[in-house]
């Protein structure tokens, strides 16, 4: 079996130490001398949508990554088209194809949504895409060149070749000396 962490390691040294808007407190997680998973904070850039946050950890000694997201309370500014459709929490596991060096990401959420997205990442750009029957998607995050932000869009088209902006976020590097 391939361990993932070595063709994988930019991106969960990136991106679990990225965050945007604010972290839970870890408070009893340091009070315990356990220090918590890896965690990311992101914050779309929609006016009145409220913080969400993952975690990602290495499973099976580094053959997959998993990443557990959840949110804040939903805020009552956040409009009601992404009330209705809020996915958290979720779930995702990616692993390796070492025949064509791409990842896979199985992902699942709260709204009973399962979705295989294929993943790249290279050169600093970290790409998902699925392409599905009138529902195709695709996210491109660009890592800065001192790791400290990954910007990023949520595209979606219904045919494949038209794509429209679902919506766009940034993450920002967490530093904070009890997260690994």
């Amino acid at each position: 079996m391939t361990d993932i962490s070595a063709h994988f390691s930019a991106l969960p040294r990136a991106a679990s130490a990225y965050r945007v808007g604010r972290v839970p407190a870890c408070g009893a997680a340091r009070r315990s001398g356990r220090v918590p998973p890896p965690r990311a904070s992101s914050e779309p850039k929609v006016p009145g949508v409220g913080t969400a946050w993952t975690e990602f950890t290495w499973q099976e000694g580094g053959l997959f990554l998993r990443q557990y997201s959840d949110t804040e309370p939903i805020p009552p500014t956040t409009p009601n088209a992404w009330r209705d459709n809020a996915p958290f929490p979720t779930t995702a596991l990616i692993g390796l194809d070492d025949a064509t060096e791409e990842f896979t990401m199985l992902y699942a959420d709260a709204r009973g949504v399962h979705r295989v997205y294929r993943m790249t990442l290279d050169g600093g750009v970290w790409k998902l895409w699925r392409g599905a029957p009138r529902f195709n998607q695709r996210f491109t995050g660009t890592l800065s060149p001192d790791g400290d932000t990954v910007d990023g869009q949520w595209e979606m088209s219904t045919d494949g070749t038209t794509w429209n902006l679902d919506f766009e976020l940034t993450y920002t590097r967490v530093r904070d000396a009890a997260r690994p």
